[in-house]
């Protein structure tokens, strides 16, 4: 083997071994979008935009167009429900891998109506 070809694979290899857990995590929530509760309406009390630009947009950008690391989706234009379910998820530790932490202590704080109405400003960007 070529030395271009030995590194080609390794660089698969280190990829799979440290992004494997988030493409599990993607994969996760795609197959559980047919079974999530249809999310009620925001509290119109709660400045979602704030929050969001408190919380998260240091790394997903200013209107959520900004890749996910590891993941290369974008928050922006996702269902609500959708958004609900990953947010929780790295609420209660479920989702992340190599972010898990960084994730986890963004969120941690928001009540459930906080998350409801960040996941319901974010699904109507775009």
């Amino acid at each position: 083997m070529t030395r271009i070809t030995i590194l080609t694979i390794t660089i698969i290899f280190v990829g799979l071994v440290f992004f494997s857990n988030d493409i599990k995590d993607i994969y996760d929530g795609t197959q559980k979008i047919s079974s999530l509760p249809k999310a009620e309406a925001a509290d119109p009390s709660i400045d979602a935009r704030s929050l969001y630009n408190n919380k998260c947009m240091k790394c997903h950008g200013k209107m959520g167009t900004q890749k996910v690391p590891a993941t290369g989706l974008e928050l922006a234009g996702q269902s609500k429900e959708v958004l609900m379910e990953k947010i929780n998820g790295y609420k209660e530790l479920r989702y992340g891998g190599k972010l898990r932490g960084v994730m986890s202590s963004q969120v941690s704080g928001l009540t459930p109506k906080e998350v409801n109405a960040i996941s319901e400003y974010l699904s109507k960007l775009k």
